[in-house]
């Protein structure tokens, strides 16, 4: 599975209760890149990342019980 993503980086502004800024807390925030997004956010194409990825299914663990019930 492809996704194109565009993937921007900004910073919240943290005060205290005085209202001195006492730092930026970072984040990150990543939409989907498509028709609409490229016209709505303006967002440009050229500095889009491309996440791959390949979903696979997951065996549950297996847990062994004893004769009494306890995990071994």
């Amino acid at each position: 599975m492809d996704v194109e993503l565009a993937v921007s980086v900004d910073a919240e502004v943290e005060r205290d209760a005085g209202g001195t800024v006492r730092g930026y807390r970072p984040y990150v925030k990543a939409t989907p890149l498509d028709a609409g997004a490229t016209r709505t956010a303006d967002v440009d194409a050229e500095l889009a990342s491309t996440l791959s990825m390949r979903l696979v299914p997951v065996p549950p663990e297996r847990r062994v019980v004893g004769r009494d019930g306890s995990d071994e």
